[in-house]
This record gives C-alpha cells, structure tokens and sequence, in this order.
C-alpha cells in the first residue's frame, strides 16, 4: 500500500481514505502505511536531489507541455487520438467526460 501510494496515489489514495476513516486496527496500519510512504517520499526526493540538483527546473519545465488540453497525456474526451478509457487505470479518466 505504502509503494502504491508513493507511486500512484491517485489509484490508492481512495482505498487508503477508507482504511483511515474505519477503526480500530484499520486506521493503526493506515497511518503506519502513510509513515513509510513519507520515508520512501522523503529518501527519492534527497535521491533525486543530490543526483540531478536541477531537477525541479525540469519538473516545472515538462509539466505544462504535458498538461495542455488535448495532449497525449490528458485522458479527457479532448485527446488528440479519442479517449481510451482501457489505457489509464485512474479515476482521472472515468471522470473526465463530465
């Protein structure tokens, strides 16, 4: 859960809300799971950090050429080739046609 949520918390993070708002030994792991997701967060970041200094310039730079309206990337109606719903595994893709 705690890789899931480092990797893809937008697939896990609604599985993880719910572990959280239950009780009892629910909500324990579910807070332990968030205490490894920050470390593994934390360890790729200084990773990341002492490998690439720049690497944050680059991020700011890529995003908003993947983020324009009807890239490849945007898995709303707007895509150049048609929506695929199959492709992306995400709620970001249902909920896109609204």
């Amino acid at each position: 859960m705690a890789a899931s949520l480092a990797i893809k918390p937008q697939d896990a993070g609604l599985v993880w809300l719910y572990f959280l708002l239950s009780r009892g030994e629910y909500r324990k792991r579910t807070l332990q799971t968030l205490a490894v997701t920050i470390v593994f967060d934390l360890a790729g970041i200084l990773w990341v950090g002492q490998v690439v200094s720049h690497w944050m310039q680059g991020l700011h730079s890529s995003l908003p050429v993947a983020s324009v309206r009807g890239n490849s990337s945007d898995p709303g109606p707007a895509q150049v080739h048609g929506p695929d719903p199959g492709s992306a595994v995400n709620l970001q893709t249902v909920v896109s046609v609204f």
